[in-house]
């Protein structure tokens, strides 16, 4: 299998390399059990995005890994600037055969990212787990930005998540939630919202209210209102997506995306047809020979059987065909002889 450098230095990434570490963790899975849709390219490209803009390298800690299919780790992977990725997983298999997630993901990680950042995934336990944030204070180095991705659903159910559960112990943090609807339609949205209001202490950024460009993104951004580069982070996004150039890039990007993945899927299905078709030349193949042998077997059994036959005949009335040193005993001879030969140079 065709494989391509899954790290990409700031700034040269583009929307198609950043979905490729994504898609080939997705055949790294194979044989792997149904499960939850990765995250889309669009979202991947903003999720990059925003640790590539950040002034300082950045600790993930990615509580949304389950409800990615492991995605969001692997798109922080494939950043250097993300130095160390703490991903928080079930013990449910993902693999047929029982391997889970951290375990795939430890060894995508080791095959790809080890030899140029020694140990940069971390396990984290449970998405839910109360003591996590606890683990990532620990973990954090002095100039590292702790950087959560969470998943839209955690803040609607009961008990899930909470902005000030991680903002009030982490000031610095940046907190990034995915797959969150419009406010009308997400449960979750509306509790962002409200939780983000003007008088409260955090600040909420949809990504799809950026840009024209990024209407179809399902991104937030979450930190405190004295964040130091928070609002200087989202104000590059806009400008990246909203500059001419930029976006005649990402409509780029975006085509180059479709054609690579079209003529992936189409060499596919010609490698899938051809060996079809061998398959079915090596059978005829197979039944010809054995119709050859058939054939080369018949004439031996049509010559040689009947002789057979009449030699143990003529060896039962040995005295009446062919009596002692008469010529008919030597004529027999000479035939047997000759028989003989025939089947010694058939054999």
């Amino acid at each position: 299998m065709t494989t391509f450098p899954l790290v990409h230095p700031p700034g040269s990434s583009t929307i198609h390399t950043v979905y490729r570490a994504v898609e080939q963790f997705q055949r790294w899975l194979e044989p792997t059990i149904e499960g939850p849709a990765p995250l889309p390219p669009l979202d991947a490209f903003v999720l990059h995005l925003l640790i590539d803009f950040c002034p300082e390298s950045v600790f993930v800690a990615d509580l949304a890994c389950d409800a990615t299919s492991g995605s969001t780790s692997v798109v922080c992977l494939a950043n250097p600037l993300a130095r160390r990725v703490a991903a928080a997983t079930s013990d449910a298999p993902r693999r047929i055969g029982g391997a889970g997630l951290s375990r795939i993901l430890e060894e995508f990680a080791i095959e790809n990212f080890d030899q140029r950042r020694p140990d940069c995934l971390l396990p984290l336990g449970s998405s839910g787990s109360s003591s996590s944030i606890d683990s990532i204070r620990r973990a954090l180095s002095p100039h590292e930005v702790p950087f959560f991705i969470i998943d839209a659903a955690n803040f609607e159910r009961a008990g899930g998540w909470r902005i000030e559960q991680i903002l009030g112990e982490l000031p610095g943090a940046l907190i990034v939630v995915i797959d969150v609807g419009k406010v009308g339609d997400c449960a979750a949205a509306q509790r962002l919202v409200g939780e983000c209001r003007n008088d409260s202490p955090y600040r909420l950024w949809r990504m799809a209210e950026t840009s024209e460009s990024l209407s179809k993104s399902r991104v937030c951004l979450i930190a405190g209102r004295r964040h130091p580069f928070a609002d200087l982070l989202v104000n590059r996004i806009d400008r990246y997506f909203t500059t001419n150039f930029d976006f005649l890039d990402l409509v780029r990007d975006s085509c180059c995306y479709s054609l690579e993945k079209g003529v992936s899927e189409r060499l596919d299905l010609e490698i899938l047809q051809l060996r079809e078709s061998l398959e079915s030349s090596r059978q005829e193949i197979r039944l010809l020979r054995e119709q050859l042998e058939i054939e080369r077997a018949a004439p031996q059994s049509l010559l040689v059987l009947p002789a057979q036959k009449a030699l143990r005949f003529a060896r039962k009335h040995r005295r009446f065909f062919a009596p002692a040193n008469s010529r008919r005993e030597q004529a027999c001879r000479a035939v047997m002889h000759r028989l003989r030969k025939w089947r010694s140079k058939a054999a």
